[in-house]
């Protein structure tokens, strides 16, 4: 895994690894609505610093956050954590 990318786990819908698969099968970017009490969980994903920070505040003020995760992103995710998404 390329030192760029930091692990954070959260929790995520069917519907959100669904389309998580999908942007990582079309090769495209995807944003993902995750709410305050999925901020923590047992899914691994990987974030740029600067998505960690903004996760991060959204945990301290007790609220959701849109994340948005480059295709890049998402080849490293497939390569690292695929087994959790339906591809």
């Amino acid at each position: 895994m390329s030192d760029k990318y930091i692990e954070h786990k959260v929790n995520l819908t069917e519907n959100q690894k669904k389309n998580l698969g999908n942007a990582i099968k079309n090769k495209k970017s995807v944003t993902l609505r995750i709410s305050k009490t999925s901020l923590n969980g047992d899914i691994p994903i990987l974030l740029t610093k600067s998505q960690k920070s903004n996760i991060d505040k959204a945990i301290q003020n007790k609220t959701g956050i849109d994340l948005t995760l480059s295709n890049v992103q998402l080849q490293q995710q497939k390569i690292k954590y695929s087994g959790f998404l339906p591809l």
